[in-house]
């Protein structure tokens, strides 16, 4: 039996129907699900903060959480997992586990860029932290201030960083007296990495200054 001949333009016609378009026409990507960010716990004792959060891989590749922030001292980079940045957006006090973008008005050779931690598909990172109170500012940038009286903050929020691990160089970091640590490149870092955020219900005194 002889199949009637479709025409070639119908055939591109269906292909295109079956595309994802926007309202204007173009294709529209398909969303990449992103990692859930979850607070477990937040107990407001005297003089701290104990924050539990969790982080649920549900994508389908492997990623690197931006958790591993540092400090200056006399021996070199000391990472500690209680570390947050802390910061005042909209009256909001966020603490941030994150690569930071460098303000407009600073001149840096180099952003300051946490370590990172790997999270596979299906796994979770979990970890609790001690935020000592009141608040201080702890920035890698100026424009942050302190201020000398305590001001509470009834609108808190957790940042987590993280970025897809898309096969590129990862250098495992080892210093003296400190556990091995990842390390992404800070351009790398700074183009593909995203923000998980969860409001955190307590209220925090803090000797943050609100912009």
């Amino acid at each position: 039996m002889n199949l009637p001949m479709i025409p070639l333009g119908l055939i591109f016609s269906i292909i295109s129907a079956a595309t994802c378009t926007s309202p204007s026409g173009a294709d529209r990507k398909m969303l990449t699900p992103s990692p859930i960010l979850t607070v477990v716990k937040a107990k407001v004792q005297s003089d701290a903060l104990l924050l539990g959060y969790r982080v649920n891989n549900t994508t389908d590749h492997p990623v690197y959480l931006t958790v591993r922030l540092f400090r200056h001292a006399a021996s070199g980079l000391v990472t500690d997992s209680n570390l947050v940045y802390t910061e005042v957006k909209e009256g909001v006090l966020r603490l941030t586990k994150a690569l930071l973008p460098v303000p407009d008005h600073i001149d840096v050779e180099v952003p300051e860029v946490p370590y990172v931690v790997k999270l596979d598909t299906g796994k979770s990172f979990e970890e609790t932290i001690r935020v000592s109170l009141p608040v201080e500012p702890f920035h890698p940038y100026q424009g942050v201030k302190r201020v000398n009286d305590v001001r509470t903050f009834s609108k808190v929020e957790l940042a987590i960083g993280w970025l897809t691990d898309d096969g590129g160089k990862v250098d495992q970091i080892v210093r003296a007296g400190q556990p091995a640590e990842l390390q992404i490149h800070h351009q790398t870092v700074a183009k593909q990495q995203q923000l998980l955020t969860a409001t955190v219900d307590v209220q925090l005194p803090a000797h943050l200054a609100a912009p």
